[in-house]
């Protein structure tokens, strides 16, 4: 297989294990909210700690990829975004279910952002736009 190929199939993953996860644990609230006994302003606080763990994660995910490159945090960020996903109906409590929503938040946010920047460069090396075909899982 060509070296750009396994490049775009690679970052065509990343972008189906975000949206197939989101998808997962998103049409799951109803269950969630029920097996915490959560009324709509509870999960509403559950799920902005999930908006402030990425848009928090965000900024720092720049100085990351600087360091140690898209690639290296484009996994590393998955396995734990795929780890954490598994372990929200084990939460003892809504409260400790927050904290873990918050991780959530920042493998999401860095996940977003490590991947898009492993696009444009996949991007770049085919000299055309591209960027949509990932977000659409075209090859």
């Amino acid at each position: 297989m060509k070296p750009l190929l396994k490049n775009r199939l690679a970052v065509n993953a990343a972008f189906f294990i975000n949206g197939f996860i989101y998808a997962n644990w998103v049409s799951r609230l109803p269950r969630i909210q029920e097996l915490y006994g959560a009324d709509n302003g509870t999960i509403g606080l559950v799920l902005l700690a999930c908006s402030m763990g990425a848009v928090g994660a965000m900024p720092f995910t720049g100085w990351a990829i600087i360091k140690n490159g898209s690639r290296k945090i484009t996994i590393v960020v998955a396995l734990i975004y795929c780890a954490v996903i598994p372990l929200i109906p084990f939460m003892p409590n809504w409260m400790v279910l927050m904290g873990l929503y918050f991780l959530l938040g920042i493998a999401t946010g860095m996940f977003d952002v490590a991947m898009n920047a492993q696009a444009v460069m996949v991007e770049q090396a085919y000299n055309r736009p591209i960027m949509t075909s990932f977000h659409a899982l075209l090859v």
